[in-house]
């Protein structure tokens, strides 16, 4: 059964990844994503040397980071794509992390077939799959939370309490936060709440 479960938490997830990107090319633009295409472009050029920082004075933008716009603006470069199916298509992948992310908790707390249910209940949430074909600012926010939140709860109960690799992917994750999200800064919080809990714990 071990086996099956794990088989169809695979084939699951691995079906998501195509058919959210193939649906995100049907949603339309939102509000957001013309100011947001302008921040990446704006952020683009200033890593190329083509703008300084005054640029960045112009709107709210500034108040973000720029991970998932310089993402996108970088890729429009590359790819013969139109723009925003381009950043929908990058939107839904975003999403589909998400969504593996929450396998990965279900995973670690249940085993392969809560992992599955946990991918199915997040995917066919209607808020959570329709904000993920457009919304450049929730959705990988959201994705890198749940990144977040499965570092974090790795944090063992005795000593040493945090492996390198739990340690290097709750670096990983909190900083990409970051930079879509200041509110990224809590996750360091709740690690440092975590690793409290398990010192106290442990004695």
């Amino acid at each position: 059964q071990m086996v099956y479960g794990r088989c169809l938490m695979i084939g699951t997830l691995a079906a998501l990844l195509p058919l959210m990107v193939v649906l995100s090319g049907d949603f339309a633009v939102t509000w957001d994503e013309l100011a947001r295409q302008q921040y990446g472009e704006r952020v683009f050029d200033y890593y190329q040397g083509r703008a300084g920082l005054d640029r960045f004075q112009t709107d709210g933008s500034r108040a973000y980071g720029g991970l998932f716009d310089l993402t996108a603006v970088s890729l429009q470069h590359l790819l013969p794509v139109d723009r925003y199916r381009l950043r929908h298509a990058l939107n839904a992948v975003f999403g589909w992390l998400g969504v593996v992310a929450c396998a990965a908790l279900g995973h670690r707390f249940g085993g392969p077939w809560m992992a599955t249910l946990a991918a199915l209940f997040a995917v066919t949430a209607p808020p959570y799959f329709g904000h993920s074909m457009n919304n450049p600012k929730d959705i990988p926010f959201a994705a890198l939370t749940a990144w977040s939140l499965f570092a974090i709860s790795g944090i063992r109960l005795t000593y040493p309490y945090l492996t390198f690799r739990i340690a290097a992917l709750a670096g990983l994750a909190i900083g990409l936060s970051l930079s879509v999200r200041p509110g990224g800064v809590l996750f360091l919080m709740y690690a440092a709440a975590a690793l409290l809990f398990a010192v106290i714990w442990n004695r």
